[in-house]
Parts: C-alpha cells; structure tokens; sequence
C-alpha cells in the first residue's frame, strides 16, 4: 500500500478532526472509554495471564474503536458493538491476535536488553529495590535510554499496524512494515500533532486522571484521520464493521 506525505500542518488538522468525532457522540464515547479502562484494569489484575491477555487483546480492540471514529466520519452512529467489532470479525480476529502477541514480544524484548545494558541494576530500580551507587545510577540511565530509544521505532511500527490489519486486510508483518514508513514519511506532521498533545495530555492527568475519559477517545479519533490521510483506507457508511476482503 502507498503512503501519502501530508504537509506539517496536518497533524493540527488531524486533532480537529479527532475532536470534531469525539464532539458527534461525546457520551457514547466516554461510555467506551470507561468500559475499556475498567476492562483494562481487571483483567490486569489477574496475575501474568492478565496482563498477556491485555497486550494481546489491545490491537483488536483499538481497530474497534477505530472502526467507530470511522463509522462517525461517514456520518454513522456510534455503538458498543464497536468494542469488539474486530474480535467478532472472523477474518481479522486471528492477524489481530497476532499483532498483539508481536507486541508483546517486542516489548518484552526492549525491556529485557534495557536491563541487560544497565548492568541488571535497571531491572532492580525498576523493581523497586535500591541499587545504590554513582555507577548504579549510571548503569540505570543507560538502561532506560536504550529502552527509550528503542521505544521509538517500535511506537511507529505499531502504531498504525491495527489499523491497516483491520481495514486494509493486511498481514501483521506488512502492516507494521508500513506503518513504519508511513511515520518516517509523515515525520513532520507527526511531530506537531505530538508536541500539541503533550501538554493537553498533562492537563487531562491532572483532575485524578479524569481527563482521560475526553482525552483517550480524541486520540483513537485523532488516530483514525491521520491514518485516513496517510493511507488510501475504505470509508465506512455507518453500517460497515467489518474489514474489507482485500
């Protein structure tokens, strides 16, 4: 699939957009947020498994909400069935899956060879122990940079890898080699609507994180017309859920 460079000011434009969805069916929205962050949050709390469920669930369930950004673009309703419209979606579900499994694997990765560079005393902090020392402190600086560096690629590889999965029909390995492209393409409006939502994403944490419940659904909405103009993606009429066929 071709991506599309888009001028710098387009990341302005994307948050408009993301807000002009969210403002369509703002109740709606903030009822799936909910439902997603409670879910989050108890499944969670189930030991090791949970969290393996999350990581892998995630991917599906963020093409569901993409799924309603879209719908609302084409001048649909939004709906709950939109949650896990990509897990019910027989075709998707399985790439979906697997993305999230990739995901987990990826990050799992990073966090361990984050570790190891830091001389294992990043593994320690991070646990809450005290490593002590000048040379500790070196060795966990060194850890989480390596870990933050690594983060990068691996954000732009997955960020729009659900995305083109579920609508575009791609395989995950495709999908997050595009996605890739598509954010060293896009860097520049990428980075503004970055440096935006920076301090809006601060402001939303601030009232006991209640902010999130605008904040995250302007995002998956902001995710969806970035993604709309950077790929050459099947516009929903209000009734499609599901993925095309090719």
């Amino acid at each position: 699939m071709d991506v599309t460079r888009v001028p710098a000011g387009q990341g302005i434009t994307w948050i408009v957009d993301g807000w002009r969805l969210f403002c369509a069916n703002p109740v709606m929205w903030v009822v799936l947020t909910v439902v997603y962050l409670v879910g989050t949050v108890l499944l969670s709390l189930v030991p090791l498994a949970g969290s393996i469920a999350v990581s892998v669930l995630n991917p599906a369930v963020f093409a569901g909400l993409l799924a309603g950004a879209r719908t609302v673009d084409a001048g649909g309703e939004l709906a709950p069935r939109h949650l896990i419209a990509a897990l019910a979606d027989a075709r998707q579900r399985g790439p979906l899956l697997v993305l999230g499994a990739l995901m987990l694997a990826a990050s799992l990765a990073v966090f361990v060879l984050g570790a190891l560079l830091g001389g294992g005393v990043t593994w320690q902090a991070l646990a809450g122990g005290d490593p002590g020392g000048a040379g500790a402190i070196g060795g966990i600086l060194l850890g989480l940079l390596v870990m933050l560096a690594l983060a990068l690629p691996l954000t732009m590889a997955f960020v729009y890898a659900p995305a083109l999965v579920y609508f575009a029909a791609m395989t995950p390995g495709d999908a997050l080699r595009t996605s890739f492209s598509a954010c060293l393409v896009n860097w520049q409006p990428l980075t503004v609507a970055g440096l935006v939502l920076l301090p809006v994403s601060l402001v939303a944490m601030l009232p006991f994180g209640l902010g999130l419940l605008v904040l995250f659904p302007v995002l998956v909405a902001t995710l969806w017309a970035s993604a709309k103009s950077m790929f050459a993606l099947p516009a929903g009429d209000g009734a499609a859920l599901e993925a095309p066929s090719g």
